[in-house]
């Protein structure tokens, strides 16, 4: 989470064991917004190293990570209080 924000992007939802980031941006900044995406993504496939090997009582497990960028608008709101 620290890695998403120092690039200026914001988690926008967990889901299991994925979540959607979000880099908002307006029409001078699009460019930017997508770099600092890819660079994020890049950035955190670079640290999965870290978790290749995870002792469990279980047995030995290793995560993976695979990322996808998609762009355009999104519709956000806060249902409730």
């Amino acid at each position: 989470i620290d890695l998403v924000l120092s690039y200026g992007g914001m988690i926008g939802k967990f889901a299991g064991d994925a979540l959607t980031i979000l880099f908002p941006y307006d029409d001078g900044s699009r460019a930017d917004a997508i770099q600092r995406a890819i660079q994020c993504a890049l950035d955190m496939q670079a640290n999965m190293q870290r978790y290749a090997a995870i002792e469990t009582q279980v047995g030995t497990f290793g995560l993976a990570m695979k990322a996808g960028l998609a762009l355009g608008s999104v519709f956000c709101t806060t249902v409730g209080d």
